[in-house]
C-alpha cells in the first residue's frame, strides 16, 4: 500500500467516526493532529504474533484526540478482547 492509499484509509476511518474521539467524544482535532489508536499495539512483537494484516486492519484502529485517549484503547493485555477483535477482522475479510 502506497502513502496515498494509507492516507485515504486514515481519512475513511476518521470519517466513519465523524472525526470524533472514541474515548472522550471530542473532536479528533481538539489537541492538534488527530491520531489512530491501535487496539492491538503496532509493535514488532505484535506484528510477529498476529501479522501485519491484523495490525494494520481498519478495525484495529480507532480515532483519538490525544495520547491519553490513544493509550486507553490498548487491548493488548486482554487476550479475550484480542481474540474477539481478530475473529471479527477475519470474519469481515471473508
Amino acid at each position: 500500500m502506497n502513502r496515498l492509499d494509507k492516507e485515504e484509509e486514515r481519512l475513511k476511518i476518521f470519517s466513519a467516526y465523524d472525526y470524533t474521539c472514541v474515548k472522550c467524544g471530542g473532536s479528533v482535532y481538539q489537541y492538534g493532529t488527530p491520531m489512530l489508536a491501535h487496539l492491538i499495539a503496532d509493535t514488532k512483537a505484535n506484528r510477529s504474533k498476529y501479522g501485519k494484516a491484523i495490525i494494520e486492519d481498519p478495525l484495529n484502529r480507532k480515532p483519538t484526540c490525544c495520547l491519553n485517549c490513544n493509550d486507553s484503547q490498548n487491548i493488548g493485555n486482554n487476550p479475550e478482547e484480542c481474540k474477539k477483535l481478530i475473529a471479527e477482522i477475519i470474519e469481515r475479510r471473508r
